[in-house]
């Protein structure tokens, strides 16, 4: 426990703390007068713990379309955002935002059959769920369908609180119609999701878990009379009831999933010891979809397993045959030589059609603030951003900008940077100049009334080409009793002073730094900042915080020495706890993130 120090000039660090802290592309289909390019599969294969395998060779893969042999053109494991080795652990905010494409964030759909979920039960589903979108890295993007009536009740989306409130109004509906005409209707309304992610995907593959285990099969009767040809209902069957489902409906939803790039699994939700029904299995042999269960039956439990396996996928390319129809739904086998893996594949495939060349090309720009007012994410110039709260003048807050080329050898000519409030207004701007863009990172301060907002940065290189960055910031400061806490910064103690950093390597020690406001002289306060791996996980060690007064009355700095030098390269959460004796502490949090 220490005392609040008195007013007093700055020490020389805290000083110029103070200063510095102001998709895969698709494959084309064939076009006249122009060579065929390579078409691309992406598949999953995993071990039998579920852990992924990302070290294949083009030799160990076997591909058939058709029944027919393919050569393999290129093999490659692509990542998804915030899973990899070096990425943010399950929970954890990215230590920053960045436009670079080489990782996409997975896309998660989550679709619940309702009317098999017996009255009372909807509990148990909605707290595995809950506790699956919790532990999922901040990055992903999960939606919420019902079916066999109900369709999309929550689109894609890293708001885990909207996430939340859709998954907390799932409740069981008694069926109203014959077994048969309800399975006819969720598969309907699996094709029109499967149909509406094929649009929205830019591409990649989509992770779908589908919660039911009770579903008719094929009618195994013929009709006595001809169905109705607009509503597929009429005649009478034993076996069909008011419907007559087909072998071809399951079929549909097979090519719609294969047209989504849809990676389908199976979760038995355990409400009752039934196995699976006939209807179920026919789904899983058109979209090659693992059965698991929501609750721990064998290793591991369904969702928690499904994480687990989809860190990447594997992409490979071959050539289209001439003459080769592009339209039509073809028969695909993956297999692989290495032993003891599962793969999981679709089991035809679409090839997709060609995209527009010119609909993304990129206007001219005069300025980087131009690019920023486009509203348009440019990605030629790669960056990445970071930003953290301070007091600024009249009650308003001084959200405090880093950012940075990833590429350090980058030049950039011009840059600019831009709040947004939720209704998209632009609340304040910042344009930088010559100087500003000299060193890395770039330091912004913008004023704004405490709020959430978006952040965007533009720039424009040497070359001429544009990158912009986005982020979703909350510029509100913390309560710890009387007191209020800013933002944490993470940077480096120089001769020079503070240097600013948003990752770092080789470095021994990393220094952190937060605003302390209100209180007194004497006041008995504790500062502590704590290393850990997760949000809220056990420290790996703390570091106690050193209290300097400012120039500024009520305004006072805390820092601390973390060693990152021990620390392998990853991410970990820096925790800044700030008490008041006799009163609850406040928390700051931020992610550190170490490569290697």
């Amino acid at each position: 426990m220490m005392s609040l120090p008195r007013k007093l000039v700055a020490r020389k660090l805290v000083a110029i703390v103070a200063l510095a802290l102001a998709a895969i592309s698709v494959p084309s289909a064939q076009q006249a007068g122009r060579e065929t390019p390579p078409a691309a599969i992406d598949f999953v294969v995993v071990a039998k713990d579920g852990q992924p395998v990302s070290d294949l060779r083009a030799d160990e893969v076997s591909l058939r379309v058709d029944g027919k042999v393919r050569p393999i053109k290129s093999l490659e494991f692509v990542k998804f955002a915030a899973t990899g080795a070096q990425s943010t652990a399950p929970g954890v905010a990215p230590a920053f935002a960045t436009n670079a494409a080489v990782e996409t964030p997975r896309a998660i759909v989550l679709v619940v059959d309702d009317e098999s979920m017996p009255i009372g039960q909807e509990r148990k589903l909605r707290e595995a769920i809950d506790q699956f979108a919790a532990g999922l890295p901040a990055s992903d993007r999960v939606a919420l369908v019902t079916v066999p009536n109900g369709g999309i009740k929550v689109d894609l989306t890293s708001d885990r609180e909207r996430l939340r409130r859709g998954v907390a109004e799932i409740t069981p509906i008694s069926p109203t119609v014959h077994p048969s005409c309800r399975a006819r209707t969720t598969l309907l309304t699996l094709r029109g999701t499967f149909e509406t992610i094929a649009r929205a995907s830019n591409g990649q593959p989509i992770v779908v878990a589908f919660f039911s285990a009770s579903m008719e099969g094929p009618s195994q009767m013929e009709r006595i009379e001809k169905p109705n040809a607009q509503t597929g209902t009429g005649g009478l069957s034993t076996a069909a009831g008011a419907c007559y489902l087909q072998a071809e409906d399951f079929k549909m939803v097979g090519e719609a999933a294969a047209q989504a790039r849809a990676l389908l699994y199976v979760i038995h939700p355990d409400y009752n010891p039934t196995p699976a029904t006939v209807g179920i299995e026919n789904l899983r042999g058109v979209t090659g979809a693992p059965l698991f269960h929501l609750t721990s039956t064998g290793p591991e439990a369904g969702l928690p397993r499904i994480v687990r396996e989809t860190p990447g996928y594997w992409v490979a390319t071959f050539d289209i045959e001439p003459g080769e129809r592009l339209d039509n739904t073809h028969i695909l086998g993956v297999r692989v030589s290495r032993r003891d893996v599962d793969v999981r594949s679709r089991p035809t495939l679409v090839y997709s059609k060609a995209r527009p060349a010119a609909a993304d090309a990129a206007p001219a720009f005069t300025s980087a603030f131009d690019v920023l007012k486009s509203g348009r994410i440019f990605r030629e110039v790669s960056l990445r951003a970071a930003a953290s709260p301070t007091m600024g003048p009249n009650g308003a807050l001084n959200l405090v900008t880093l950012f940075e080329p990833t590429d350090p050898s980058t030049v950039l000519a011009s840059a600019a940077a831009a709040l947004f409030d939720e209704q998209g207004r632009g609340i304040a701007y910042w344009t930088g100049t010559a100087k500003d863009l000299s060193t890395w990172p770039a330091v912004v301060g913008m004023v704004a009334p405490a709020g959430r907002y978006r952040l965007r940065v533009a720039a424009i290189d040497g070359s001429g080409k544009y990158g912009v960055v986005e982020a979703a910031v909350n510029a509100e400061l913390v309560p710890a009793g009387p007191l209020k806490l800013g933002g944490l910064s993470l940077g480096l103690s120089r001769s020079a002073g503070f240097l600013p950093r948003l990752q770092f390597s080789t470095e021994a020690s990393a220094l952190v730094h937060l605003e302390v406001y209100g209180g007194a002289a004497g006041m008995p306060v504790s500062v502590v900042f704590e290393v850990s791996e997760t949000t809220d996980g056990p420290p790996l060690f703390r570091v106690p915080g050193v209290l300097s007064a400012t120039a500024e009355e009520g305004r006072f700095s805390a820092t601390g020495t973390v060693t990152v030098g021990i620390l392998p390269p990853g991410d970990y959460v820096i925790r800044a706890i700030v008490g008041v004796q006799g009163q609850s502490a406040g928390r700051v949090i931020r992610t550190l993130r170490k490569v290697g």
